[in-house]
Protein backbone atom coordinates (compact mmCIF):
# COMPACT_ATOMS: atom_id res chain seq x y z
CA UNK A 1 0.00 0.00 0.00
CA UNK A 2 2.55 2.47 0.57
CA UNK A 3 4.42 1.53 -2.45
CA UNK A 4 0.99 2.33 -4.60
CA UNK A 5 1.19 5.37 -2.71
CA UNK A 6 4.82 6.43 -3.29
CA UNK A 7 4.01 5.50 -7.44
CA UNK A 8 0.94 7.50 -7.10
CA UNK A 9 2.92 10.51 -5.69
CA UNK A 10 5.90 9.75 -8.01
CA UNK A 11 3.03 10.02 -11.22
CA UNK A 12 1.69 13.21 -10.18
CA UNK A 13 4.97 14.49 -9.56
CA UNK A 14 6.12 13.63 -12.87
CA UNK A 15 3.15 15.02 -14.78
CA UNK A 16 3.24 18.26 -12.98
CA UNK A 17 6.98 18.03 -14.15
CA UNK A 18 5.80 17.88 -17.60
CA UNK A 19 3.01 20.33 -17.28
CA UNK A 20 5.40 22.78 -16.12
CA UNK A 21 7.78 21.89 -18.96
CA UNK A 22 5.24 22.58 -21.23
CA UNK A 23 4.25 26.02 -20.01
CA UNK A 24 7.87 27.09 -20.11
CA UNK A 25 7.99 25.92 -23.64
CA UNK A 26 4.75 27.59 -24.65
CA UNK A 27 6.45 31.15 -22.63
CA UNK A 28 10.06 30.40 -24.35
CA UNK A 29 8.00 30.40 -27.82
CA UNK A 30 5.69 33.17 -27.43
CA UNK A 31 8.60 35.18 -25.77
CA UNK A 32 10.56 34.13 -29.09
CA UNK A 33 7.53 35.74 -31.31
CA UNK A 34 7.74 38.56 -29.33
CA UNK A 35 10.97 39.84 -30.09
CA UNK A 36 10.62 39.00 -33.42
CA UNK A 37 7.28 40.83 -34.13
CA UNK A 38 9.18 43.68 -31.98
CA UNK A 39 12.08 43.39 -33.92
CA UNK A 40 10.21 43.76 -37.58
CA UNK A 41 8.20 46.78 -36.36
CA UNK A 42 11.53 48.47 -34.97
CA UNK A 43 12.73 47.93 -38.94
CA UNK A 44 9.15 48.77 -40.47
CA UNK A 45 9.94 52.31 -38.00
CA UNK A 46 13.59 53.03 -39.21
CA UNK A 47 12.08 52.44 -42.97
CA UNK A 48 9.78 54.92 -42.28
CA UNK A 49 12.14 57.80 -40.68
CA UNK A 50 14.60 57.04 -44.08
CA UNK A 51 12.05 57.48 -45.85
CA UNK A 52 10.76 60.84 -43.97
CA UNK A 53 14.25 62.02 -43.99
CA UNK A 54 14.76 61.63 -47.56
CA UNK A 55 11.63 63.49 -48.31
CA UNK A 56 13.00 66.11 -45.87
CA UNK A 57 16.10 66.46 -47.33
CA UNK A 58 14.05 66.71 -50.72
CA UNK A 59 12.77 69.45 -49.30
CA UNK A 60 15.43 71.58 -48.53
CA UNK A 61 16.78 71.02 -51.74
CA UNK A 62 13.95 72.52 -53.16
CA UNK A 63 14.70 75.61 -50.98
CA UNK A 64 17.93 76.18 -52.32
CA UNK A 65 17.31 75.79 -55.87
CA UNK A 66 16.32 78.88 -57.54
CA UNK A 67 13.42 79.03 -59.41
CA UNK A 68 13.56 81.89 -61.91
CA UNK A 69 16.82 83.08 -63.90
CA UNK A 70 18.37 86.34 -63.18
CA UNK A 71 16.54 87.70 -65.99
CA UNK A 72 13.06 87.31 -65.43
CA UNK A 73 14.25 88.15 -61.56
CA UNK A 74 15.94 91.70 -63.36
CA UNK A 75 12.63 92.58 -65.30
CA UNK A 76 10.46 91.83 -62.18
CA UNK A 77 12.08 94.52 -59.98
CA UNK A 78 12.48 96.95 -62.73
CA UNK A 79 8.39 96.59 -63.02
CA UNK A 80 7.98 96.70 -58.70
CA UNK A 81 10.51 99.88 -59.95
CA UNK A 82 8.23 101.27 -62.18
CA UNK A 83 5.20 100.88 -60.50
CA UNK A 84 6.67 102.52 -57.30
CA UNK A 85 7.05 105.61 -59.34
CA UNK A 86 4.03 105.65 -60.78
CA UNK A 87 2.19 105.45 -57.15
CA UNK A 88 4.62 108.39 -55.61
CA UNK A 89 3.37 110.47 -59.32
CA UNK A 90 -0.21 109.73 -58.47
CA UNK A 91 0.53 110.22 -54.42
CA UNK A 92 2.03 113.80 -55.42
CA UNK A 93 -0.70 114.72 -58.06
CA UNK A 94 -3.31 113.65 -54.86
CA UNK A 95 -1.74 116.38 -52.61
CA UNK A 96 -1.57 119.09 -55.10
CA UNK A 97 -5.56 118.59 -55.76
CA UNK A 98 -5.88 118.31 -51.76
CA UNK A 99 -3.90 121.85 -51.88
CA UNK A 100 -6.09 123.12 -54.69
CA UNK A 101 -9.24 122.37 -53.16
CA UNK A 102 -8.04 123.44 -49.85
Amino acid sequence: MLYEQRQSGDGRAKQQRWRVLQLLSAMKSRLRDTFLEADARRGRVQEQKDVVEAHQLQLQNLLHVPKVDADVHRRHLDQLTQELHVRKSMQEKQKDIKLKIA
